[in-house]
This record gives C-alpha cells, sequence and structure tokens, in this order.
C-alpha cells in the first residue's frame, strides 16, 4: 500500500513538472512569435536572437537554415509543436 501511494506520488510530480515544462515552452515560444500569428518566421527567429545578443549578422548564422532543420511540415515557420521538438532536443 505504502510502495502504491509513492508512485502516485511521483506521477502527480511528474505530470507537474511536465506541465511546467510545457507552459515555460509556450512562454518561450511567444517570446520568439512577434506577431502572434502561431508560427516563428526566420525574421522573428533572428529579431529575438538579436535583441538576445545571441545573433550577429558576420557570424554566418542562417535562421532560415536553423528553421529548415526543425520545420517537419516544410511551411518555412515553424509551429509549436516543432519549437517544443526544437528546444527539447537541443
Amino acid at each position: 500500500m505504502e510502495k502504491a501511494k509513492k508512485e502516485r506520488n511521483q506521477v502527480v510530480v511528474g505530470d507537474a513538472d511536465a506541465d511546467a515544462e510545457e507552459s515555460d515552452l509556450v512562454g518561450a515560444f511567444k517570446v520568439f512569435d512577434i506577431n502572434s500569428d502561431g508560427f516563428i518566421s526566420s525574421d522573428e527567429l533572428q529579431c529575438v536572437l538579436s535583441r538576445l545578443g545571441l545573433w550577429e549578422e558576420r557570424s554566418g548564422c542562417d535562421c532560415t537554415r536553423m528553421i529548415y532543420e526543425f520545420d517537419i511540415n516544410s511551411d518555412g515557420v515553424l509551429d509549436f509543436e516543432e519549437f517544443k521538438k526544437m528546444m527539447l532536443l537541443t
């Protein structure tokens, strides 16, 4: 009985951690989705990375290529699920 209670508590804590992670990812997605259309374009990605000091034109970083790497449906932008996969893999 005690073991079942501990396992149940671990599941609840695990669910809470997953919910918090999902919430953090939604918040991060909203930061990058500047125009709030539900997608992150290469221009939006470049703009936010520049604001954060993580992108310089001379760095050779190509935001279009970065998006291409995770753009599963090949529409040229990242939706939330594609963004989530990108964030969880890096």
